[in-house]
């Protein structure tokens, strides 16, 4: 939920779906996605191109070489419960200056 509290838009890909997701998911605002891997794996140049931030902790060595090749990097940490620090993930550091 880190990602909605910093406000970025999020989605999930899964190859299947249960009931409640596509209900509950749009309720939050969350896109769903019911793809293979290998559409997954497809999409990823269009995903390296709109600069989207890919947590899947189930990536394999192959699929990490796809997503570097197309300049899309892929975050494989599990999930932390402290909420600040996962946060990280979703901010981008921004350093403003003003001359005199």
């Amino acid at each position: 939920m880190a990602a909605l509290k910093a406000g970025a838009p999020l989605q999930i890909s899964s190859e299947t779906t249960r009931q409640w997701m596509p209900q509950q998911l749009d309720r939050l605002g969350i896109t769903l996605t019911v793809e293979s891997r290998t559409d997954y794996l497809t999409r990823m140049p269009a995903l390296a191109a709109d600069g989207v931030f890919v947590r899947d902790m189930a990536a394999t060595p192959e699929e990490l070489a796809v997503a570097a090749a197309c300049g899309l990097h892929i975050c494989t940490d599990p999930i932390i419960s402290n909420g600040r620090i996962e946060m990280l993930h979703y901010l981008r550091e921004q350093t403003i200056t003003e001359k005199a």
